[in-house]
């Protein structure tokens, strides 16, 4: 049951990985949201998750476009 899960996810985060290496503007814009908010060479706080609108709306994007079901 846990394995099935783990696939998906896995399958689900290379195809958001695939189409930002697709799109390198919109990778640079979310790399620039990521450091403006947790600053460069830092981790993000899960804190500070809700200020990073535009990563968030590419999240959204992903999962419309390529839905996360079992293969």
């Amino acid at each position: 049951m846990l394995g099935g899960g783990t696939y998906t996810f896995t399958i689900t985060l290379e195809r958001a990985l695939v189409e930002l290496i697709q799109h390198p503007k919109i990778m640079k814009i979310a790399q620039y949201e990521l450091d403006r908010v947790g600053g460069k060479n830092r981790h993000v706080l899960e804190l500070k998750l809700p200020n990073l609108h535009y990563l968030h709306a590419n999240v959204k994007e992903n999962l419309c476009l390529h839905l996360p079901l079992p293969q």
